[in-house]
């Protein structure tokens, strides 16, 4: 089974490489075949952590974080007061209030809105994680009417620890893990035309010019649950500060969340 060397660059500062066997090569394009049963746990584990990465890898390609010279784009909870809406309920609200940001934005003649959300229930209410251009924290606030909102501006060069905290949430059948506007930029892999050694896929996975190693892995080839990935890196543009959200800090917003559904 011939290997290949498989790159994807996500925003100014991301770049991953991967080490991918041949049948994957263009597994986007091809018609997907029917399920012949429930995945497996390795399967489902390798799904997980591709929701991930891809959601991430969005991010990373469409927003911006806070720097000296721009306010960087927003990251806000939506809440909702009285009757809880159903997820079906809430995403319609929430269309009824990005209608209201896009006039709000047209009026100042901003750019094309974009975002991403994701609808979650706990303990019977509702709320929206979700991810916006830049723009007046306190416009956000005042357009949001059906509830209470927090807002933050984003601050990582590096948008996993967010992907994660935005899609941890495990999605009913038929849901997308999250939504976003159509004007979203997909980050596009690009494989090497020459195939990889033996000697290559042995070693590890070398930095590129001008980048950091942030971590990397290798995974022993098992072809019918990891589709082939055999090795995995990412790589943070250097000169730049890693600020993404770790394991701590996830966990601290995860439990924030959690106490505050637990209030009466």
């Amino acid at each position: 089974m011939v290997n290949y060397k498989k790159t994807t660059k996500s925003g100014e500062n991301i770049l991953e490489v991967e080490y991918v066997q041949s049948k994957d090569r263009g597994a986007g394009e091809k018609a997907r075949q029917k399920k012949a049963g429930p995945s497996s746990e390795g399967q489902k584990k390798a799904n997980y952590h591709n929701k991930v990465r891809g959601c991430s890898q969005y991010v990373n390609e469409n927003f911006k974080s806070k720097t000296e010279y721009s306010k960087g784009d927003l990251f806000v909870r939506f809440s909702f007061i009285g009757d809880q809406p159903t997820k079906q309920e809430a995403r319609a609200l929430f269309k009824t209030g990005l209608k209201k940001l896009k006039d709000y934005r047209d009026l100042l003649a901003l750019p094309e809105l974009k975002y991403m959300y994701v609808v979650e229930c706990k303990r019977k209410r509702t709320h929206i994680h979700a991810i916006l251009s830049s723009m007046s924290m306190e416009a956000v606030s005042r357009i949001w009417r059906f509830g209470g909102c927090s807002l933050e501006r984003l601050y990582s060069n590096d948008f996993q620890g967010l992907a994660y905290y935005i899609s941890k949430e495990p999605q009913e059948p038929g849901e997308h893990s999250w939504y976003g506007s159509k004007n979203l930029i997909k980050p596009k892999p690009v494989y090497d035309k020459k195939p990889l050694s033996r000697a290559e896929l042995d070693r590890p996975i070398p930095c590129p010019p001008g980048y950091r190693e942030a971590y990397q892995t290798a995974v022993e080839i098992d072809q019918q649950e990891y589709k082939g990935l055999y090795r995995y890196a990412k790589f943070i543009k250097a000169g730049t500060f890693d600020l993404s959200m770790g394991w701590q800090e996830i966990n601290e917003a995860i439990d924030a969340e959690d106490a505050y559904f637990d209030e009466d």
